[in-house]
C-alpha cells in the first residue's frame, strides 16, 4: 500500500524512542520536525534533508507557533523518564510530563494538527494490575504514573475540544540498543562493575512485559495511522513476560564469558514498583501491530549491544 507523505511533529525527537521514530518517519518518506534539548552526542538526523531540528524547553513559556504549525501528525515523546522515586527531582513528573504536555497543547491552537500521538505508561494501572485493559481504572502508585495521567487527561480534553484524533499509547518496558536505564541497563552496569556477582533489586518474581523499541515505534505508527476522532488509549505490551530473574538469566547469558552467581536484595525493588504488570495488547494487535521481537530477544539483544561484543573487566574469553 502506498504511503501518502506527512507533516510529523516530534517532541523528545532524540531520545531513545524519538530517535528511531524519526528515522522510520524519514525512510518512508515524511518531513519531520524534530524537537528537543540539545544532543548529547552528535545525531545523523540533524541536517537531514527532509528534517529540521529545533532546541526548545517545552518547560519554558515561549513563542512555538513558527516551529509547530501545519503538522499532519504530532507524536509527543517528551517528558519525564525516570520512574524511580526522588531520582529525577521533586517537580520532575508536573513540569516535564504534565506541564510541557499543556505548553505544547495551547501553543498548537484549535485548528491543528489533525492526529496526535502521546507516549503514557503502563504504570498508570499500578504495579500489581495484571492483565489490564485500556477500560480498567487507573491507580498511579508514583508521581511518574500520576504525571501520566494528568498528561493523558488534558489531551483528552483537548481532543473534545478540538475535534482531533488523539491516541495515549501505554507502553510496557521499551529496551533496545542505546538504552541508558531501567532493569537491563542497571543489570549490565552492576556485571561491569563486579563481574562475579548480580544483584537484582527485589526478590526477582518482578513480572512484565518487555517491548523491544523498533517494535515500540511500529506500534506508534499504526496508533498514528488508525486513531479515531476524539481520545483513544492503546497498550503497547509483548505477547508475553518474563520475571526479573529470568531477566537477570538473560543477561547474564548475553555477557562475554562471564558466570556470575546472581543475588537478590529481597522485598521490593523500590516503592511503586510494578510486582505483576502485563498490559493487554489485544486492541493494538487488532488494527494490526504484532511485536517482531518477545520479551527474551529483546532483553537478549538489548544486553548484547549494550555489552558491545566485549570482554567484560575481570572476565575470562
Amino acid at each position: 500500500m502506498t504511503h501518502t507523505p506527512l507533516k510529523a511533529l516530534v517532541t523528545g525527537a532524540l531520545g531513545f524512542i524519538g530517535t528511531p521514530l524519526c528515522r522510520r518517519l524519514l525512510e518512508r518518506g515524511d518531513t519531520v520536525t524534530m524537537l528537543d534539548l540539545p544532543p548529547k552526542a552528535p545525531s545523523d538526523l540533524i541536517g537531514h534533508s527532509s528534517a529540521s531540528y529545533h532546541s526548545l524547553d517545552l518547560t519554558r513559556e515561549s513563542d512555538w507557533e513558527r516551529v509547530i504549525r501545519g503538522h499532519d501528525v504530532v507524536f509527543h515523546l517528551a517528558a519525564n523518564t525516570e520512574n524511580r522515586p526522588g531520582m529525577a527531582g521533586r517537580l520532575a513528573d508536573y513540569e516535564h510530563t504534565v506541564g510541557a504536555t499543556v505548553r505544547l497543547l495551547y501553543a498548537l491552537g484549535d485548528k491543528e494538527p489533525t492526529t496526535f500521538v502521546l507516549t503514557s505508561s503502563q504504570l498508570v494501572y499500578g504495579g500489581r494490575a495484571g492483565r489490564a485493559r485500556e477500560a480498567d481504572p487507573v491507580h498511579p502508585q508514583t508521581t511518574f504514573a500520576a504525571g501520566k495521567v494528568a498528561a493523558e487527561a488534558f489531551l483528552c480534553a483537548y481532543a473534545n475540544a478540538t475535534h482531533i484524533s488523539a491516541v495515549a499509547c501505554r507502553l510496557a518496558n521499551v529496551i533496545g540498543p542505546g538504552i541508558r536505564r531501567g532493569v537491563v541497563a542497571d543489570l549490565v552496569h552492576r556485571l561491569r562493575e563486579d563481574p562475579d556477582k548480580l544483584q537484582v533489586l527485589g526478590n526477582g518474581q518482578q513480572r512484565r512485559s518487555y517491548v523491544h523499541v523498533d517494535d515500540c515505534v511500529a506500534a506508534l505508527l499504526v496508533a498514528a495511522a488508525t486513531a479515531q476522532p476524539g481520545f483513544g488509549i492503546l497498550n503497547v505490551s509483548n505477547t508475553d513476560t518474563l520475571t526479573a530473574a529470568e531477566v537477570a538469566s538473560v543477561v547474564a547469558a548475553a555477557s562475554p564469558g562471564l558466570a556470575p552467581a546472581i543475588e537478590y536484595s529481597g522485598g521490593s525493588a523500590w516503592q511503586g514498583d510494578a510486582t505483576a504488570l502485563h498490559p493487554d495488547a489485544s486492541k493494538l494487535a487488532a488494527l494490526g501491530w504484532k511485536p517482531q521481537h518477545t520479551s527474551r530477544e529483546a532483553v537478549s539483544s538489548t544486553a548484547q549491544s549494550l555489552f558491545g561484543g566485549s570482554t567484560v573487566q575481570g572476565a575470562t574469553t
